[in-house]
């Protein structure tokens, strides 16, 4: 087989004093480069490391990858756009990849001389301004808020005899992304109109005004701010034309100030009238968390004590002003349930009695959210007293019942009962009868509907609601009684039962604390939710809590293995590790593991660490002992999942085709559902030019996989890339036929629309990652 040849770069130690000595410069070189008016200043400044050795830059370069500053990364896109060395520009944009995987990224772009077609519209309007200055036209937006992002097209008539428009397209994502994609164009009105009506034919769209336009724009350069990530190349490009358009516009206030008032009226709260009970509820507390302050308010019954006698204006600004500490955030749904209605000590008349059912409800909800350490907790009435608190994150869990009453617009919050303080004084025997009534109950629902029963799920919710009843009465006991080693026990189990991974730890902290005999394992459990809760915070873009939780698992398993050798410590603490990266964590991680391999003969734990030692090699670029790890694992268990797979990876990373091939192949055979072996293996293809085995392999993967849509987007992205927009139509079909929900899916329909407009945006696809 052959293989091709990869010229290494060899590092002497006399190339790293040369690369540490620049490296201690890096943040006055990025000030230096943002100073830059244009592309020879950026390149003078940049010669401290262009004039280095090609091995010393090399060694440079992978010291920035591993800088947690947006300062490496404005060096590392300087060298990757300005490097006269093409080795050294694919080495910066592999390091501005690593720390992209960590969410750093460039505040700044290189002043490269170019040709931009943005310059060329620029002197073309300056021409036209001269007899004819543009002049609002038109707004559309598409009606997606909903699905986190949205397009916008702004639109203006120009030209001899304003029968020109200037486009200017945004992708607006409200979560993370901001100002995710943009273009501008000129074209005719006749043109112009065809494409409204093309992207009105393909999905719900909404007339826009400047004025409106202007405040989504402002709103997706906020979460840009928020999140530290860039705004799109192409808008960064043609800000002087967007500011002078649309972001400085002093004639937008003017202009649409009658618009924004007849918006504004448009914009008050409206809640369905037949909301049900439940959803009152759990819209309520949403809706707080999410300091939509107005809806909460509205949700509230005309007398409700929780007003606080206050208008609505007051009652929004006073907790406006207390989240400016608190930063409610990161809600946890728990449990919501309705009460059965108390049975009358008195008869009273079929009538008076049906009416009286419908008067009022009782729901029980239960829910956490994460408050600043500042926060203000005796101001608000809605705001109970937490049962039980994780300092750490600071996550409060609450549980209430709330009284509804019904208005004429529909059911309404009329008062709660904090009964999470309520349980905290209610005699510990009392407590522990009320435990056991809830742990019969759940018996009882268990025996008559075990799991084999086809029915069984639709009791699942009512064991869940018992479980976190019982838990909040746990909380109660231990607060009562500190020493209480039953009752931690059983809340630690409980909480894990429904993934609680914040709450587990506050009870492993508890018998940590009092139980000197029982500290090694409870520090051990510690660590592993510590490496769950950090993920789950990475997932929500919170790098600083993730990071943090990260760091504790690690110190609390290597204390926990100074106490104790634990073959499952070892293992935990090589996950904490792993997550961590970079290549002396990856090392650290591997010795953990050749620790726990010595100290056990169980198989199936071998098994998993010869996968783990194998993962741990590709993440190092180690291809070679990443094969040899999955090959040792084929031979120990040929039906491990994902084993085959994993082969043809590193067979792929190591530019052995057709053996890739060859595995992916036995992957699917072994695993039909594995969809990422379908994706690895069409890629393999498309890099031999096979481009109809690629696309065939993708086919053939959707077949078999009826009812997800990831392969189906692939087939989207691979038409659209050839510009095929009929045959991605098709794809884009039979995904959301499968998903319309799927936000995934709502995103490629509008990348679709987008680039059936806007030929610019075929080189901003991104491939689909796989989920």
């Amino acid at each position: 087989m052959s293989k091709k040849k990869v010229q290494k770069v060899t590092v002497s130690q006399a190339d790293e004093a040369q690369a540490q000595e620049v490296l201690e410069q890096f943040h006055t070189l990025a000030g230096e480069l943002r100073s830059s008016k244009n592309q020879q200043e950026a390149e003078a400044a940049l010669s401290t490391i262009t004039g280095l050795p090609e091995a010393a830059q090399v060694a440079l370069l992978l010291a920035l990858s591993k800088e947690r500053h947006s300062d490496a990364a404005d060096v590392l896109i300087a060298i990757n756009q300005l490097s006269p060395e093409k080795s050294i520009r694919k080495e910066a944009r592999r390091s501005l990849i690593r720390l992209e995987e960590a969410r750093i990224y460039p505040q700044w772009e290189p002043p490269v001389e170019r040709t931009s077609p943005f310059e060329a519209i620029r002197s073309a309007m300056n021409m036209e301004e001269a007899g004819n200055p543009p002049r609002f036209w038109k707004g559309i937006l598409s009606d997606t808020r909903d699905t986190g992002q949205v397009q916008l097209m702004l639109m203006w008539e120009q030209g001899k005899d304003y029968k020109d428009v200037r486009i200017l397209g945004f992708l607006l994502e409200f979560w993370h992304d901001g100002v995710k994609d943009f273009y501008t164009r000129i074209e005719s009105k006749r043109i112009a109109d065809s494409l409204i009506e093309q992207i009105k034919t393909e999905e719900e769209t909404l007339d826009c005004s400047l004025a409106k336009g202007r405040r989504l724009i402002e709103e997706a350069l906020t979460v840009n701010k928020k999140h530290g990530t860039p705004t799109h190349k192409d808008f960064r490009l043609s800000i002087s034309l967007i500011n002078k358009l649309v972001l400085e516009n002093p004639d937008i206030v003017e202009e649409e100030l009658e618009e924004d008032e007849e918006d504004e009226d448009e914009e008050a709260v409206e809640i369905d009238p037949d909301l049900p009970p439940l959803q009152v509820v759990t819209s309520f507390v949403e809706a707080w968390v999410d300091e939509d302050y107005p809806m909460a308010y509205n949700l509230l019954a005309d007398g409700s004590r929780l007003r606080e006698g206050l208008t609505e204006e007051e009652w929004v600004e006073r907790r406006e002003e207390w989240a400016e500490d608190a930063q409610p955030d990161y809600l946890r749904p728990g449990f919501v349930k309705e009460r059965q209605a108390r049975k009358s000590g008195i008869w009273l008349p079929s009538t008076f009695s049906r009416n009286a059912a419908q008067t009022y409800k009782e729901i029980d909800a239960g829910w956490s959210i994460v408050l600043e350490d500042t926060a203000e907790k005796d101001i608000l009435p809605e705001l109970p007293q937490e049962t039980v608190l994780y300092e750490e994150t600071g996550r409060h869990w609450f549980w209430v019942c709330f009284k509804l009453v019904e208005e004429p617009g529909g059911w309404r919050l009329d008062d709660m009962v904090d009964e999470g303080k309520n349980a905290q004084s209610i005699p510990a025997a009392e407590l522990r009868k009320r435990i056991e009534q809830h742990n019969q109950e759940i018996q009882k629902i268990t025996k008559k509907h075990p799991s084999t029963d086809p029915d069984a799920l639709e009791y699942v919710d009512e064991v869940l609601f018992h479980i976190m009843e019982v838990t909040n009465y746990d909380d109660a006991l231990i607060a009562q009684d500190p020493l209480d080693k039953k009752a931690y026990l059983d809340a630690v189990s409980r909480a894990a039962l429904f993934g609680d991974h914040e709450r587990s730890i506050v009870y492993l902290e508890g018998i940590a604390r009092y139980y000197p005999e029982e500290q090694a394992e409870a520090w051990r459990q510690i660590g592993s939710h510590q490496l769950k809760v950090s993920e789950k915070y990475y997932e929500e873009d919170d790098a600083v809590r993730g990071e943090r939780l990260l760091l504790l698992a690690e110190e609390i398993l290597r204390k926990s293995l100074t106490m104790e050798d634990s073959v499952n410590a070892l293992l935990t603490l090589a996950d904490v590790l792993h997550d961590m990266g970079g290549d002396d964590k990856l090392e650290e991680a591997e010795l953990e593991l050749r620790k726990a391999q010595a100290m056990t003969k169980d198989e199936k734990l071998l098994e998993d660490i010869e996968s783990e030692l194998g993962h741990m090699a590709m993440d190092r670029k180690m291809y070679e002992a990443s094969l040899s790890h999955y090959q040792r694992l084929v031979a120990m268990n040929p039906s491990y999942p994902n084993a085959r797979y994993n082969i043809g990876r590193a067979y792929q990373k190591l530019e052995y085709t057709q053996e890739a091939i060859a595995n992916f192949k036995q992957a699917i055979e072994l695993e039909p559902d594995n969809l990422n072996a379908y994706a690895d293996l069409s890629t393999a293809y498309a890099n031999e030019n096979q481009v109809s085995m690629a696309r065939r392999v993708l086919e053939d993967g959707a077949a078999a996989n009826p009812d997800t849509v990831d392969l189906q987007l692939l087939l989207v992205s691979n038409y659209i890339e050839s510009k095929d927009y009929v045959r991605a139509e098709e794809w884009m079909k039979k995904a959301e036929s499968i998903d319309p929900d799927d936000e995934t899916v709502q995103m490629f329909r509008q990348i679709l629309t987008i680039s059936k407009l806007q030929p610019a945006f075929h080189s901003n696809i991104k491939k689909f990652r796989k989920r």
